[in-house]
């Protein structure tokens, strides 16, 4: 893979492993989003965490959260619209300081100069289009594996379905709430070249956020995705959730490259 920048428009460009060139950032014109985090120990998180410099925020001593989010990309310039099932941790890198308590949601964030390098690390990312999956894995090192994943809207609810080898593996289903437009920024960690990737975020649209306890719940199939999940034994009783039926996003070329 190549990558070209532009002095000019401050662009990149990116050929990938395929032949295919492709501009960054990547604009998602039309999304939607559920999302909610779990209680997940500390231990469990660590374990999934390639650098002992990551440190997953506590929400209470001894737990973090595992987040599972569930994107489907209607519109996206130059590139086909897919689905999309993240399993992530929020993190710092190399914290000054991790206080029990402080704000686990990514959704804005709270005080952040109490945080050092503030992110989410992406542990695992299926997608529905080969398409989805080349840019990712080529330009920013997502975990991605391509799959079967499907939406369902009820008058209260969305829930997204994540099947393997033709069998329900992971759901999540999340209460619909009211929304407010806000615009909000983040970060994500991936690894790639024995580098961690930070690479940052911008999003815009109507958001439905809740830190009230429950409002969304996964259940788990068979496959691997499944036995992993069931295997952290994470909590069921969801400590943030976000409901966003229309978003604007743009994905950028990495801002960092850190040490493992």
């Amino acid at each position: 893979m190549q990558n070209e920048s532009s002095p000019e428009t401050g662009k990149q460009s990116f050929t990938l492993s395929t032949g295919v060139t492709m501009d960054l950032p990547v604009e998602y014109l039309d999304w939607t989003c559920i999302y909610a985090g779990f209680p997940l120990s500390l231990g469990s998180a660590r374990d999934l965490l390639p650098s002992g410099k990551l440190h997953p925020i506590l929400v209470l001593p001894g737990m973090t959260l595992l987040q599972i989010g569930a994107f489907e990309y209607r519109e996206i310039r130059g590139v086909a619209p897919y689905n999309e099932l993240s399993l992530s941790i929020p993190v710092q890198y190399e914290p000054v300081a991790n206080y029990p308590g402080m704000p686990i949601i990514h959704f804005p964030f709270f005080a952040p100069e109490k945080y050092s390098r503030l992110g989410v690390y992406v542990h695992r990312l299926p997608v529905t289009t080969q398409e989805g999956y080349t840019f990712g894995v080529d330009i920013w090192g997502f975990p991605k594996s391509v799959t079967e994943i499907s939406f369902e809207e009820t008058a209260k609810h969305r829930r997204c379905t994540l099947r393997s080898s033709g069998r329900d593996s992971v759901m999540l289903e999340v209460r619909k709430m009211s929304t407010r437009h806000r615009k909000i920024g983040y970060h994500c960690y991936t690894v790639k070249d024995r580098k961690l990737v930070r690479t940052p975020v911008q999003t815009e649209g109507d958001y439905g956020i809740s830190r009230i306890p429950g409002g969304a719940r996964y259940e788990l199939g068979s496959g691997p995705l499944a036995d992993e999940l069931r295997y952290l034994e994470m909590g069921s009783v969801a400590l943030h959730r976000v409901y966003a039926p229309r978003l604007k996003s743009s994905l950028h070329a990495a801002s960092e490259y850190l040490d493992l």
